[in-house]
């Protein structure tokens, strides 16, 4: 073999890895989402993944989460949802097993986004005063906490006031003048 190419997959691996972890130009990459929990909930070790079953890249995000989380020294649980029959089981292992001090619906698949899997995350996890990081701003205006937005480049949060407070998130300042207040009731 060449010498100058035996480098050559450990340079294509690393070109891979520093790729954003989310295809499309127009969401937050998972490392900024991420990074805003940690802000809005500063402290937290703990962080619940949701996400439906029909995923197809969920395996090579999970792994590229799981460096990132530890940086900011969090430990991630994942949680699948294949049918809304496992959803509350799943909620309740998350919550109650792994102690998780906030929820992130990294992609809701077709299983969680319906009314039903969207409604019992939300008034489970505001009843549990679980904070959840919402996939769209359309559940924020149903009545989850947060949303990170990616508009013009720039990452913005969508808020739903009340239920920000009733889960303890914090807006720091440097968001609050850009954050987007989607309900206050």
């Amino acid at each position: 073999m060449n010498p100058s190419l035996r480098f050559l997959p450990l340079l294509l691996l690393s070109l891979l890895l520093a790729a954003p972890a989310t295809a499309q130009d127009d969401r937050p990459t998972d490392s900024q989402v991420l990074f805003i929990i940690s802000e809005v909930r500063p402290g937290t070790k703990n962080v619940g993944l949701i996400w439906g079953g029909d995923v197809a890249d969920r395996d090579a995000r999970m792994k590229s989460l799981a460096r990132i989380a530890a940086n900011l020294g969090m430990t991630l649980y994942l949680a699948e949802i294949n049918t809304l029959t496992d959803l509350a089981e799943q909620y309740r292992r998350l919550t109650r097993e792994h102690g998780v001090e906030v929820l992130w619906v990294v992609d809701p698949g077709k299983t969680l986004d319906t009314p039903q899997g969207q409604r019992f995350l939300i008034e489970s996890a505001t009843k549990s005063r679980v904070p959840l990081v919402a996939p769209a701003a359309t559940w924020v205006r149903a009545g989850a906490p947060l949303t990170v937005q990616k508009r013009d480049g720039s990452i913005q949060l969508a808020v739903n006031e009340a239920a920000a407070q009733a889960t303890s998130l914090t807006i720091p300042e440097k968001y609050s003048a850009t954050a987007e207040v989607l309900a206050s009731n």
